[in-house]
């Protein structure tokens, strides 16, 4: 909501007009402070998030695992910001969005028809008879995004960049054979920087792969090189500016597949943190 600072007549009667801007211009300044701490988005205001009343059992249950508190403050956004979740699927970390960011911000819920059929429970409880926040759902084909430019505060990507460099294949009855071709990165990449405002961040949180491994192998096992990751978006113009830690787990070979039952949710997870 937009605040005004408005004298009392008695008192702008009374304020000699030489001393009226300079009251006025302190205290625009002192407004526009205290609106700006108060709608800085920061650990605290994710955990209150998570604590919402209401929230789907299955989010509860992903908190510990995903730790939002430790993710979202990194796209630095503030309350009435518009970011956008790509290929959010079934839209956890969307409704954490749609919170923090308030009635005056939009959490972009991006998908794609496969992205949509995997999370098609989570999407069914969510818009089912609740509100979720000020979600907007934003299917797409493919890897078109469609995105106005600089018209948005943050961008999001979790668990979903691996999917961008899997090599199509197809068993023979002998052996894997490739079938087609990865997305094209520049096409996707390049979108995400045009639909982002100047000094707008790009958070991306991903399954690592071994960096002693090709990338074609480790794609195939749903994973991603970190350097590799970093290295291909920063070639496309943007910053590297922060990563942390809050996801690792040496305890995670990085040997199998992200959807074997040994290691299916608690997968070595590096969070990279990039600017335009």
């Amino acid at each position: 909501m937009k605040q005004s600072l408005i004298l009392p007549r008695h008192l702008t009667a009374a304020v000699p007009p030489r001393f009226l801007s300079t009251l006025l211009l302190l205290g625009l300044c002192a407004l526009f402070t205290n609106t700006l701490h108060a709608a800085a988005i920061d650990e605290a205001a994710v955990l209150a998030a998570m604590s919402k009343p209401g929230r789907l059992a299955d989010d509860i249950k992903r908190d510990s695992r995903s730790k939002p508190q430790a993710v979202i403050p990194l796209l630095n956004l503030q309350t009435g910001d518009r970011v956008i979740d790509i290929f959010g699927s079934g839209g956890y970390y969307s409704e954490l969005l749609a919170t923090v960011l308030g009635e005056s911000g939009e959490a972009v819920l991006h998908n794609n028809s496969g992205f949509e059929a995997w999370g098609i429970n989570g999407l069914t409880d969510r818009f089912d008879g609740r509100d979720p926040g000020n979600i907007t759902r934003y299917t797409r084909s493919g890897i078109n995004l469609d995105l106005d430019a600089e018209s948005l505060d943050g961008v999001l990507l979790v668990m979903a960049l691996h999917d961008l460099y899997v090599i199509p294949k197809r068993y023979n009855g002998e052996e894997y054979v490739r079938v087609g071709n990865p997305a094209n990165m520049d096409y996707f990449l390049e979108q995400v920087y045009k639909g982002l405002k100047p000094g707008g961040r790009f958070v991306v949180v991903d399954h690592a792969g071994d960096p002693d491994s090709d990338n074609e192998t480790v794609a195939d096992l749903h994973r991603i090189i970190e350097s590799f990751a970093r290295q291909e978006i920063e070639a496309r113009g943007f910053r590297f500016v922060a990563s942390t830690d809050a996801l690792r787990n040496s305890a995670d070979s990085r040997a199998n597949i992200v959807f074997d039952e040994e290691i299916q949710g608690r997968t070595d997870r590096f969070v990279l943190v990039f600017e335009k």
